[in-house]
């Protein structure tokens, strides 16, 4: 048994009063006739030790009486397992993130989010439940629920550090506002999975540098679960100073003179350095490359610097430094290349005389471009056979149905290349059937219409994939006055990319030995579509030649965790495709498909058995280099339910316990009984104490 108020038992001291007033012997109310008293003292009856106890029930009945009332208003319950269990039942969920985003590599940053952490382990207990990310872009788990569920209680705590120390911070930006929701998600789904019913307390412990380029965008709109508290552990850097170099991605920067590169330089608002030098730098020999320039940037502002590479130096160094800096982890910015892209794309068809010659002619409009690459066409007439002169170092061909001999483009094909033919008249089908035989045939010319519309997009295929954002994917306002209909034979290798709207094939992809060949049933001519016309002329264009492997519609330099995008690069060779990252570690790879482990800064290489196939940079997210602190509060705004007072878990628990034994009693309700007894104890002892007195008158 339980007392909600046990303050009130004091009270039952109060049984001394009847015991003393039993114990007083009061003078008789006897009276005897007796001669006059006038010449006597007056003598009251002496009381002495002699005393005894008389009426023992009366006295009895007296002090439960006064026992019974100050039980009831100490508020006596019965305790149950769930309420002198309540500190263990209420089960504490705990995710702890842990920063380990590029910025955490600042000074011993690192080292206090692990010791952080670790004692935030330690004050959990033996029934709670905790899960260990760790986190930059997106969270790492390191112990998961289950994970600490397996290990004893006692050896919990220990094994979660020792998983924790063996962890690196890594290179990816901070979002912390995706990271934050994707945590607030797990432990609202774990506290639910086993009985759907929430129960226990549930917290997020974050630990982290918490730096003004945090992303927090993520929180805006965010709908967190109730119950879920965050509390925010900051560790600080030693220093306040940093500044960063990142390279300017816009495919528009090689309108610059070769060898010249553009440069973003970042300072912190923080920061008590604003000079700075920056230099090319070769990282193969760990050296500067030239004359490095200096560079002003204030504190908490950027610059945009152009930097140009010594003669004869453009193909051996890919790297820029900064100097100056305290934190070296976002000094050095990776660049692809420091001269234009050069294409060669080889036409074979009418040159000449009015609408005969619009397909050249768009076709040379459309690739027409002062951006990365420079594409040069070079045209062959309709009488003239297609060389393999001309065909060295052409990313794609491009021919109609009045094109010259083809026997050296079968040839190229087969060696692993792409072309595309756009049949023009029926009389395609000759270079067709030189170029894929049987598999594919022009039956004639489409029926008689006012316009013909695209359907059935294969928004999946490489060469379709830019188009397949919503903003981008309506192909519906281009109108086609005429085509060629193409049979596909039954057993050929070939995917159709798109049809018209009578169901005719658009755009075929056919196989010709380990090269594509790409099949438009119509032209771009203003006598067949308004293809020319459209929006969607020159992206289907740069795509055809991203999957030659000649370029890349993706940026010059990506960023950390950025997917890549493999082309289908053009190495003659079956051999396997992999990629070598900066530190030296192989992945392997596949042909047009998507590389995933950028984890570092640096240049990738990618290897077609032991032929250089391609190569790309990856460069530090130029929000790491914001490192000032960013007030707690403005997570607060965004809605993130912070623990703003430390509760001492003593305290905490205890009043806990407090308030399930107040529900236990408001259910019992012992004090009613102990009323209600104390009542009939009154009564019986005036009934008993009345007869008393009337046996004393008798």
């Amino acid at each position: 048994m339980g007392f909600l108020a046990p303050l009130f038992l004091a009270a039952a001291a109060a049984i001394a009063v009847p015991v003393i007033y039993h114990m007083i012997r009061r003078s008789t109310n006897e009276k005897k006739l007796f001669s006059s008293l006038m010449f006597l003292q007056e003598s009251p009856p002496r009381l002495t030790r002699k005393s005894r106890l008389e009426n023992i029930l009366l006295l009895i009945l007296r002090c439960l009486v006064l026992l019974l009332m100050a039980a009831a208003f100490a508020r006596p319950f019965f305790r149950k397992e769930d309420s002198a269990l309540a500190g263990n039942k209420d089960i504490q969920r705990v995710v702890i993130l842990v920063d380990a985003s590029a910025s955490m590599r600042r000074g011993s940053l690192w080292t206090d989010a692990q010791q952080t952490a670790v004692t935030a382990l330690k004050s959990l207990g033996p029934a709670d439940e905790a899960s260990l990310l760790t986190f930059g872009g997106t969270t790492h788990p390191v112990v998961t629920f289950e994970d600490w569920a397996k290990q004893s209680p006692g050896s919990r705590a220990v094994f979660t550090e020792q998983q924790l120390m063996a962890q690196k911070p890594t290179w990816e930006s901070t979002r912390l506002g995706a990271v934050l929701t994707q945590a607030a998600d797990l432990i609202d789904q774990s506290a639910r999975k086993e009985s759907g019913v929430v129960a226990g307390k549930r917290k997020i412990i974050l630990v982290t540098d918490l730096q003004e380029g945090s992303h927090l965008e993520g929180l805006q709109g965010f709908q967190w679960p109730k119950g879920v508290e965050v509390e925010v552990k900051v560790v600080k850097s030693s220093s306040v100073s940093n500044a960063g170099i990142h390279p300017v991605v816009s495919r528009a920067e090689n309108q610059l003179a070769a060898g010249q590169a553009r440069f973003l330089i970042v300072n912190a608002s923080g920061s008590k350095e604003e000079q700075f030098k920056v230099s090319w730098f070769n990282p193969q020999s760990n050296q500067k490359v030239g004359t490095p320039a200096d560079v002003y940037v204030a504190p908490g502002q950027s610059r945009t610097i152009v930097l140009t590479a010594p003669p004869g130096a453009s193909n051996s160094v890919s790297s820029a430094r900064l100097e100056g800096d305290e934190e070296p982890f976002d000094n050095v910015a990776w660049s692809s290349s420091l001269e234009p892209t050069q294409v060669k794309v080889l036409y074979s068809g009418p040159i000449e005389g009015g609408e005969a010659n619009q397909s050249l002619f768009f076709l040379q409009r459309a690739l027409q471009s002062n951006l990365d690459p420079k594409v040069e066409v070079l045209a062959r007439s309709a009488a003239q056979s297609v060389s393999t002169r001309d065909l060295e170092g052409a990313a794609i061909t491009v021919l109609t149905g009045q094109s010259g001999d083809t026997a050296a483009v079968k040839t190229w094909l087969e060696a692993g290349h792409v072309g595309l033919l756009a049949a023009s008249d029926a009389a395609a089908q000759s270079v067709l059937q030189a170029l894929v035989g049987d598999q594919a045939k022009i039956a004639g010319e489409s029926e008689p219409r006012d316009f013909y519309l695209l359907r059935d997009v294969d928004f999946q295929h490489p060469v379709l994939a830019p188009f397949a954002d919503p903003r981008f994917s309506d192909f519906t306002k281009i109108h086609f006055w005429k085509y060629r209909r193409l049979e596909l034979a039954t057993n050929a290798t070939t995917r159709v990319l798109m049809r018209f709207d009578s169901g005719d094939p658009a755009l075929t992809e056919l196989a010709v030995g380990k090269g594509r060949l790409y099949v438009l049933a119509t032209t771009w001519k203003s006598a067949d579509s308004q293809l020319a016309l459209s929006s969607k002329f020159v992206p289907l264009l740069f795509s055809l030649l991203e999957q030659s492997g000649a370029v890349s519609t993706g940026p010059v330099a990506y960023k950390v965790g950025d997917p890549v995008i493999l082309p289908r690069l053009r190495t003659g060779t079956a051999a396997a495709l992999t990629v070598k990252s900066p530190s030296g570690a192989t992945t392997p790879g596949e042909w047009a498909g998507t590389f995933r482990e950028t984890t570092e800064p640096g240049m990738y290489t990618v290897l077609a058995g032991s032929t250089v196939a391609g190569r790309f940079a990856v460069n530090l997210d130029p929000s790491e280099s914001r490192t000032s602190p960013l007030p707690v509060e403005e997570l607060e705004k965004l809605g993130v339910p912070l623990k703003l007072q430390p509760v001492d878990p003593v305290s905490d628990q205890k009043k806990k316990i407090h308030l399930a034994n107040t529900e236990v009693e408001a259910r019992q309700k012992l004090w009613r009984w102990a009323i209600a007894g104390a009542l009939l104890l009154v009564i019986a002892e005036t009934i008993l104490a009345a007869r008393k007195t009337q046996l004393q008158t008798a």
